[in-house]
């Protein structure tokens, strides 16, 4: 799945938008909102992965379909994670919805 990500994601590398603070709801209201496109049909569940940036946090949030193959997503990076969004990740990197 790691190959999968970074391979979807690289393509969005050079547009990745700066958000000065990212909240539990606007990562909810993203997979809520995407999920009726077209696109997105076959997908059952959410993920969203962080990393360190330079410039923040990258955050990597995507669809996958049963087989956990990347259906859509996007990136951007963010200077700070509402305190209920870094409650949710606690000590780890990726959330998954379903």
């Amino acid at each position: 799945m790691l190959q999968d990500l970074m391979s979807f994601f690289q393509e969005l590398e050079e547009d990745t938008p700066v958000v000065p603070k990212v909240t539990y709801e606007d990562i909810i209201d993203y997979f809520v909102v995407y999920q009726k496109k077209d696109a997105n049909k076959t997908a059952v569940r959410g993920a969203v992965l962080k990393q360190k940036h330079q410039n923040g946090i990258l955050i990597y949030q995507f669809y996958m379909d049963a087989a956990d193959k990347i259906v859509s997503g996007r990136q951007f990076v963010t200077l700070e994670l509402n305190q209920e969004l870094s409650e949710a990740f606690g000590d780890k990197d990726l959330l998954i919805v379903q």
